[in-house]
């Protein structure tokens, strides 16, 4: 007995062809543009919490005023190259109840294969948000995100000299 007619083969062989094909494609650009990294959080206000965020939909940790750095979540997928114009869509929400949900599209400065690390979310009042893709914290001389913004920390001075130490071995 026959269940499929010689056009009915055809026709699930070209689909069943096609779903492998794209199964494939889809596999070959994830594992080779995308690495996954860490999320971290910093809140530079003093008297509000953010009690959720999110980076494209992946997770950070809750961040108390004032607080941050400290706590990592795992993973979001980001490329291994930065490329001009890439953006990330956060979303959070503030501890005190009062406030809606916030969202904001932001750009991605630019990160290279030997600074690259875990995604850092700055928030800010007046709900202004930046990112940066960074292995190094902040305190660290080699953090990307302007000193002027990193308020209420500062520059580890034991990092700084390290630093600065190895910078001139090199």
């Amino acid at each position: 007995m026959r269940l499929l007619g010689k056009c009915g083969r055809a026709s699930l062989r070209a689909v069943l062809l096609s779903s492998v094909l794209f199964l494939l494609l889809r596999l070959g650009g994830c594992t080779d543009d995308m690495i996954p990294v860490e999320v971290t959080g910093y809140n530079h206000m003093d008297k509000r919490a953010i009690v959720s965020f999110t980076v494209n939909g992946a997770g950070g940790p809750n961040l108390g005023p004032g607080g941050g750095g400290g706590s990592f979540n795992c993973c979001i997928e980001i490329p291994k190259r930065w490329r001009p114009g890439m953006k990330a869509k956060i979303r959070w929400e503030y501890g005190s109840g009062d406030d809606s949900p916030r969202e904001a599209e932001v750009a991605i400065p630019k990160y290279t294969a030997q600074n690259r690390g875990a995604v850092q979310v700055h928030f800010y009042p007046e709900h202004r948000v930046k990112i940066v893709v960074s292995r190094y914290s902040l305190g660290h001389p080699a953090n990307p995100l302007p000193q002027k913004d990193w308020a209420p920390w500062t520059l580890n001075e034991d990092w700084a000299r390290n630093y600065h130490e190895d910078q001139h071995k090199k």
